[in-house]
């Protein structure tokens, strides 16, 4: 037993024992240092990836709201020549569509607001 006490203890002086402590030593900071930038970056990923969906819901609401003024505008210059009145009952549903969809969550919740054959 004793011979085997002073082996071990011969190892834990050896070269090639202090080499690997320290380079175990020596890798402990830098896989902190590896996990807290991997962190920072899968949060940074994540807000942008946040950030990047806020503006393109914005982008959809904005065209959404831009196709409304035109109807609109195509509405006032086409009603008084308009006589099918089914037509007309069209472009008011449309426009009470987009209204109820530009007031935000709340609103309609329908993606037919293009229809009313074809216009």
């Amino acid at each position: 037993m004793t011979h085997l006490v002073q082996n071990s203890n011969r190892a834990i002086y050896s070269l090639a024992f202090k080499t690997l402590l320290s380079l175990a030593i020596a890798a402990v900071p830098a896989l902190i240092v590896a996990t807290i930038l991997g962190i920072t970056l899968v949060t940074a990923v994540d807000e942008a990836k946040q950030d990047f969906e806020r503006a393109m819901s914005a982008s959809r609401r904005l065209a959404e709201i831009r196709v409304l003024v035109e109807k609109e505008l195509g509405l006032v210059s086409r009603i008084p020549a308009e006589l099918d009145l089914k037509n007309v009952d069209c472009f008011r549903r449309t426009h009470r569509l987009f209204r109820e969809r530009a007031q935000g969550p709340h609103g309609a919740e329908r993606d037919d607001i293009h229809g009313c054959g074809g216009h």
